[in-house]
Parts: structure tokens; C-alpha cells; sequence
């Protein structure tokens, strides 16, 4: 990952490497979830999909602001995003098709009679999956839910912090960086309050309630000289915070906690490339497997070979979002200048 070096921000990091196992951590946990499988039971002690979710957000505020701030041309932007976002997206539709003509209990014919398999297609093509999750006669009988690719919530709100940051640079060259990333932080951490008071965990976890940890990766990409000055205070303060979020419950530590110890994972600790020096695998496994798992959960492998059911889905995963890379993704994004094209990003997360 390339990142703007004209506030200073090194040219190697480890968003890339954090990115995979963010997406790592979510299929892990949604084995565990999806199937409800005893035999899973030590996963949560080992992934975490909250932390993903909000690490990925994090590094999205940090390298999208820092993206558009570098080329505000907004028709280039809107493209370089599309073509990260959109076919592999759409790859990710058409295996679900695929998956349901060969495991839905409905005839082929039925299906496409269905008014509920439109209304599926035109819901996730818009990116408003939770309006028709399920695709007709496809994991009915799955015991957590049947949910086709529930993960794609999180698409939605990453798209609309896509069409936000324009907005966001524009006020913060306006009206100073600090005052509206620090106005955005306490608007977004005031919302999640609200929520949490009205017991409505669902809204909590939209659009303004994922600002906060955006906008502290904002904050860093503006302040990098500062930040990197001041690092060997960062981890601490990373630390504590995340620590007296869970003493105190405030979203607010929690964002500081998470968001900043990711950036201190990202930009301070030595850059380690690892599998990603073969290309960035995150975004596949992200859109591609949780299907698979609802696959697997649905022919029975799970519950009879719970172990030999991890390995395999794992190496299906795998094997999608490597072919994603090559033959979709990679294509795609070489359209774009190279530079564009490693300052490329995308959130996951979990459902």
C-alpha cells in the first residue's frame, strides 16, 4: 500500500497485511456464528469481527481522505472508486446465483417466476441487501439465519463514505481540519449514544455511528508529522483507551482505542508485506464467504465434520478471492494509473 507522502506519510505500510487479517478474523467468526457449532466455540476467544469492522473503518478515514485530498478531481474519484468496489461486487452476486441454482429447493424455473429473486437481485444491486437478505428456498433451514451474504452491510456504509468525503476535505480546507474532524467525531459519537439509549443496536452501527473511528484515520492522515513525532506516546494512549472503553462503556475511548492502534500498526511498526506481495486478497474473501459458509452450514458438512468443514471452507475462500484478484479486481484496477491503483481501498466487515 502507497500512501501521500507530501504530509510526510511513508511510502510502506502494513494497511494491506492488516486489511487480510481483518478479513481473516471475519470468516473466522462467522463460521462460529452462522453455525452455532460447539466445536467452534474457541473462535471468539480469537476473532474479533467488531474490532475488524472498526479497524477497517479506520484505515478507510486515513487512506480515502488522503486519496481524494491528493486529486480532488471528483469524475477520477468516483471512478478509481468504482472500479475497487464494483466487480468483484458484482462476481460476488453472480457466484450467489450460481450457488442458489444448484442449492435453492426451488426449480430453476420457480426461481426465476419469483418475485422474491428480483426483488433480491434489485436489492443488492442497489447495495440495499438488508431490504431482501434472503434468496428464495436457498439456507431456509440454516439455524443462525438465512441471510445469502449478510456481510454487505457494510458495503453500504462504505459507499456512503465514499460520496462524504468530497464534503468532508472541502470543509476541512474550509473551516480547518481539526474543528471539522473533531465537530464530525462528537456528532458521530452523540448519534451512537442516542441509539444505545433508544436500544436500537441496528441503527448504532450505521453510517454516523462508524464516523468516529473514520475520522480519527482522518485525523492522522492530516497530522502524520505529528503523530509520527509523538509516537512513542501513541501506543499508550491507544491502549488505555481501549482498555477504559470496556471499564467505562464510552464510544468514544473506544473509537481513540481501536482506530489509533490500528494506525500505529499500520504506519509505526516496521512494514512486513507477507502474503500480500501477491496481491490484496481482502476484498474477495470479504464478499465471497459468506455464502460459502451458508453453503457448507446447509449441506450438512458443518454439523458432521465440523473440523474438516473449517479447512474447507477456508481453502474455498481462498481459492475465490485469489481468483477474484487475478481475473477480476487486478484487470480492473489497472485501468487506473498505478498510484491510483495502491491507493485503492476498501472496508469489510461483518454482518
Amino acid at each position: 500500500m502507497h500512501i501521500n507522502r507530501e504530509r510526510g506519510m511513508p511510502r510502506s505500510n502494513n494497511f494491506d497485511l492488516l486489511r487480510l487479517l481483518f478479513a481473516t478474523m471475519v470468516v473466522f467468526y462467522h463460521c462460529h456464528d452462522l453455525s452455532q457449532s460447539s466445536a467452534y466455540s474457541w473462535i471468539p476467544l480469537v476473532a474479533n469481527s467488531r474490532l475488524a469492522v472498526e479497524g477497517f473503518f479506520a484505515m478507510s478515514g486515513c487512506l480515502i481522505v488522503g486519496s481524494y485530498d491528493q486529486d480532488s478531481r471528483l469524475t477520477e474519484y468516483l471512478k478509481k472508486r468504482a472500479r475497487r468496489v464494483l466487480p468483484a461486487y458484482w462476481a460476488a452476486l453472480i457466484f450467489t446465483l450460481v450457488l442458489a441454482s444448484f442449492l435453492s429447493s426451488l426449480r430453476i424455473q420457480d426461481l426465476l417466476r419469483s418475485p422474491s429473486t428480483w426483488k433480491f437481485i434489485f436489492a443488492n444491486l442497489t447495495f440495499a441487501n438488508f431490504l431482501h437478505p434472503a434468496f428464495p428456498g436457498l439456507f431456509a433451514d440454516n439455524p443462525m439465519t438465512s441471510a445469502v451474504n449478510g456481510a454487505l452491510w457494510t458495503i453500504k456504509v462504505e459507499i456512503m463514505f465514499y460520496l462524504l468525503v468530497p464534503a468532508i476535505v472541502k470543509c476541512c480546507r474550509l473551516l480547518g481540519r481539526w474543528q471539522t474532524l473533531t465537530g464530525m467525531f462528537l456528532l458521530s459519537v452523540g448519534y451512537r449514544v442516542v441509539c444505545s439509549h433508544l436500544n436500537h443496536p441496528r441503527m448504532e452501527i450505521q453510517l454516523p455511528g462508524q464516523l468516529c473511528f473514520f475520522v480519527v484515520g482522518s485525523l492522522v492522515y492530516y497530522y502524520y508529522p505529528w503523530f509520527k513525532n509523538h509516537r512513542r506516546w501513541m501506543w499508550p494512549c491507544a491502549i488505555i483507551s481501549f482498555i477504559l472503553s470496556f471499564c467505562l462503556g464510552w464510544i468514544a475511548l473506544r473509537a481513540i482505542g481501536v482506530a489509533l492502534g490500528v494506525m500505529c500498526a499500520g504506519l509505526l511498526l516496521p512494514p512486513w508485506r507477507g502474503p500480500t506481495k501477491y496481491g490484496d486478497f481482502s476484498y474477495g474473501t470479504y464478499v465471497f464467504h459468506f455464502p460459502v459458509i451458508q453453503a457448507f452450514i446447509a449441506l450438512g458438512v458443518v454439523s458432521a465434520y465440523p473440523n474438516l468443514a473449517l479447512w474447507l471452507i477456508c481453502i474455498t475462500v481462498v481459492l475465490l478471492a485469489v481468483t477474484s484478484w487475478y481475473l477480476i479486481e487486478r484487470p480492473c484496477l489497472q485501468k487506473t494509473s498505478r498510484r491510483e491503483t495502491h491507493t485503492s481501498s476498501i472496508v469489510i466487515g461483518d454482518s
